[in-house]
């Protein structure tokens, strides 16, 4: 008898060089990651797709700051793939090993992590979770309306962590996961998201994470991305924002670890290294800076070497002659129309 592989479960393992292949390559939520130390950028990203159930493993190599949008119709839950990694810091919390960031559907987070960061999610569309919880718990379990981290019974995030890299290994073996194999592993996803999900109401606790003060960061992001082509003084944001600048620069201490000006820098900073990096012929270093606002060439050209380790002319340099062409990919090719696209929900 012929082996019997199940479609719907695919696997893909890609390399990434360029966070903004990163972004684009991830699924169910819409992700933008700021690099804040030099180094080569590296990331690892895996997709276990059960057609009704998604589970993606990530690791990053250098210290970021990310803000993510999920997808309206999805939940999820996030946990770190290494019990001994150091903390993320989670919209203003911490979330170690033992804890779960629970992503609402349609909510916004930012985070920020060390180097090697690395985490796993689960994805469902929010219906067939509550379906699937009814008929395991004989109850209607309500919709998680806000992001939380939820500290559940050690063994229920246990048994999450070593399905995830059960699934993937067998995912990943020769051959493909046989359907028998892939219907068990999507069903125990199924249970052990339900049991994540419900165990903070008997064992563990849980934490908000929809204050004031992550409004305001997030509102805060999103209106640096707005502009980024021009400076932003703090009199202008304080003053859209709504809140007092010892206010602001209080909440982007303690969420993302560094002042507004600071960030602001480095994610104009960021966006000069792509661009100069996918430059062609015809871009200079003075096109660049002034592209991003810095109209000091000297300023500019030091901060940009003591941020990545080299001169934006050696980065430009560097692109000429190639541009870099997308992911590396590990296991077999994956067909153009196989390639997961921002935002792409399970069935």
């Amino acid at each position: 008898m012929g082996r019997n592989i199940l479609p719907m479960a695919r696997h893909h393992c890609l390399i990434l060089t360029d966070p903004h292949d990163y972004r684009s390559r991830l699924r169910g939520a819409d992700q933008q990651v700021m690099i804040l130390a030099r180094g080569d950028y590296r990331a690892e990203l895996t997709h276990l797709d059960f057609g009704n159930v998604l589970v993606q493993r990530s690791r990053q190599s250098l210290p970021h700051v990310a803000t993510a949008g999920a997808h309206p119709e999805l939940t999820s839950i996030v946990m770190l793939s290494d019990p001994h990694q150091p903390e993320i810091r989670v919209n203003g919390v911490d979330a170690g090993h033992c804890d779960l960031l629970v992503l609402a559907a349609g909510a916004e987070h930012h985070h920020r992590a060390g180097a090697d960061s690395r985490w796993g999610s689960t994805t469902m569309r929010t219906a067939q979770l509550l379906a699937s919880a009814h008929a395991l718990l004989g109850r209607e379990m309500p919709p998680p309306s806000v992001t939380r981290l939820v500290t559940p019974d050690p063994a229920a995030i246990g048994r999450l962590r070593s399905l995830q890299e059960r699934g993937v290994a067998l995912a990943a073996a020769p051959g493909g996961l046989h359907a028998n194999v892939a219907t068990a592993l999507r069903h125990a996803f199924v249970q052990t998201m339900v049991d994540c999900l419900v165990a903070d109401q008997h064992f563990g606790a849980s934490v908000r994470l929809d204050g004031r003060s992550v409004a305001v960061v997030q509102r805060f992001m999103t209106r640096v991305e707005a502009d980024l082509g021009r400076p932003l003084f703090m009199i202008d944001l304080c003053e859209e924002l709504g809140v007092a600048g010892r206010t602001l620069r209080q909440y982007c201490l303690g969420h993302l670890g560094m002042s507004p000006n600071r960030y602001l820098l480095l994610r104009r900073m960021n966006l000069a290294r792509r661009a100069l990096e996918r430059g062609g012929a015809a871009t200079t270093v003075t096109q660049v800076a002034n592209e991003y606002g810095f109209g000091e060439l000297g300023r500019f050209a030091v901060r940009y070497r003591q941020l990545f380790g080299e001169t934006p002319s050696a980065t430009l340099r560097r692109s000429a002659g190639f541009l870099r062409h997308g992911p590396a990919r590990c296991g077999p090719p994956m067909a153009a129309e196989g390639r997961p696209a921002t935002f792409r929900c399970p069935a």
